[in-house]
């Protein structure tokens, strides 16, 4: 059992809201599922990337580690966690997590080795595919040499198959290479969740640590989170942790919705009103286009009040 000092408090078996990528936690909202089945199609399907974005903590790599160990038996899936490299480094990173051992590490000796060891997996019915969590780091130099590696083909076969997660602004590099945007056969966005989602999360979370007391989370609170987390799952866990927190300080089994507004400076989340709208945010999360959203939205408050002293200038 967890240390955290709220746990038997409510009768939890396991924590339930936190912050690491613990993917039996994992609760599949519509859009999770369908980001999910895209996943899915990357490893059954050759040929091509499968991109998936999401601001920060809207549950991207903890659908990459599910998506992991379901394959884990059926096809050689070659984690690229760490995004930051240069040159011929990404070639070298691969290699290491394929577990390969290359004596000619040169750009052209570590291709012809890794096509070897694709084509050698393949043959034995386990496709190998290369996931790559913060692809958003990725520099238009490593771009470029995983379009080289997806391009590997022997036989008509395609050899490697690509899935890729990263912030909104990845999209942005994608679509500046129409050959790599070409490649991409799927892409999906995972937004906030809605507020009853967010019921539903927290409802789940629960009963996986071990308790369906849905009286710690009264519909107000439930509420309130919404707000303040813009339906983001990191920061669900975060504010619902820091209210059991305070529920289990003052000997209480529920929490209150008065708690959220005293911790959240601590938790360094912005209250609603400091937050950009959502309707201010394009689909591509492009800054420019929130300043232009956001343009527009005050030239219309300015045109309304203008129209409504005119009115009322008329009347008088």
């Amino acid at each position: 059992m967890s240390n955290i000092i709220y746990l038997k408090n409510f009768g939890f078996q396991r924590a339930p809201f936190q912050i690491t990528t613990d993917d039996t936690f994992l609760y599949l909202s519509k859009q999770h599922s369908k980001a999910m089945a895209y996943m899915d199609y990357a490893v059954s399907q050759s040929g091509g990337f499968v991109i998936i974005t999401g601001e920060i903590g809207s549950g991207k790599t903890i659908l990459l580690k599910r998506m992991i160990r379901r394959f884990s038996k059926k096809a050689v899936c070659i984690n690229l966690s760490f995004t930051n490299l240069d040159g011929e480094e990404l070639f070298q990173y691969v290699a290491e997590e394929a577990g390969l051992n290359i004596i000619n590490k040169t750009k052209v000796g570590l291709i012809f080795s890794l096509k070897k060891y694709f084509l050698d997996n393949l043959n034995r019915g386990k496709p190998c595919v290369l996931v790559i969590d913060e692809a958003q780091n990725l520099s238009s130099e490593n771009l470029e040499d995983l379009r080289m590696l997806a391009g590997l083909e022997a036989n008509d076969r395609p050899l490697l198959r690509v899935v890729m997660l990263g912030q909104p602004e990845f999209m942005v590099s994608v679509n500046r290479s129409e050959q790599l945007k070409q490649r991409v056969k799927l892409h999906y966005h995972l937004s906030g969740l809605n507020e009853v989602e967010v019921s539903k999360y927290i409802d789940h979370r629960l009963l996986v640590a071990g308790t369906d007391v849905s009286e710690i989370f009264s519909a107000e609170v439930i509420k309130v989170i919404y707000q303040y987390s813009r339906g983001i799952p990191r920061l669900i866990n975060k504010i619902c942790d820091a209210l059991l927190l305070c529920a289990f300080i003052e000997e209480r089994k529920y929490t209150l919705k008065s708690d959220i507004d005293e911790v959240a400076d601590d938790l360094m989340i912005s209250k609603p009103s400091e937050t950009v709208p959502s309707d201010m945010v394009s689909s591509n999360g492009d800054p420019i286009d929130r300043v232009v959203h956001a343009l527009e939205s005050i030239n219309k408050n300015l045109e309304s009040l203008v129209n409504s002293l005119s009115v009322k200038e008329k009347v008088s």
